[in-house]
């Protein structure tokens, strides 16, 4: 009998993991390949202009917040 923590497989069956890898085997390294990975590297290298972007964006509320809240206090 089959439970969560002690499930009863088919031994042939493949692991669920093991449809979610890619191996270098199974596809050729044509254009699209270089395509993807151009395109992996061009996203990935905006990262740290979105990051500092954000980080302006939530420095500049943060200020916004505290003068509101200096401005509350005062009056």
């Amino acid at each position: 009998m089959s439970n969560p923590y002690n499930p009863q497989r088919d031994p042939n069956e493949p692991e669920p993991v093991d449809d979610l890898i890619l191996r270098d085997d199974e596809f050729d390294n044509d254009a699209t390949g270089s395509r993807t990975a151009s395109s992996v590297r061009d996203i990935a290298s905006r990262i740290p202009e979105s990051l500092s972007a954000i980080g302006r964006d939530i420095s500049r509320t943060i200020e916004r917040a505290m003068s509101a809240k200096d401005d509350y206090v005062v009056a």
